[in-house]
């Protein structure tokens, strides 16, 4: 568990957890941020991503190596 940090701990009946990440057009972070702003959720915690994702790739662009960024919240 410490990949979670946790702001609080409601007692929760069916709990679902909504995740997004950005690809072609936004279109997923998009709906997650429509459905967080008219569901009115609230944080409950953060899960660090670094230990859920290895970045192997890198880019170049104009002979400058690019460095891949890890998935955000929205």
């Amino acid at each position: 568990m410490k990949n979670i940090k946790f702001y609080r701990k409601p007692e929760l009946e069916n709990p679902c957890l909504i995740a997004a990440w950005p690809g072609m057009g936004y279109v997923a972070t998009g709906v997650a941020s429509y459905l967080k702003k008219k569901l009115k959720s609230t944080l409950l915690a953060e899960i660090k991503s670094e230990d859920f994702f290895y970045l192997t790739d890198v880019w170049i662009r104009k002979d400058e190596i690019i460095l891949p960024q890890l998935p955000k919240s929205t």
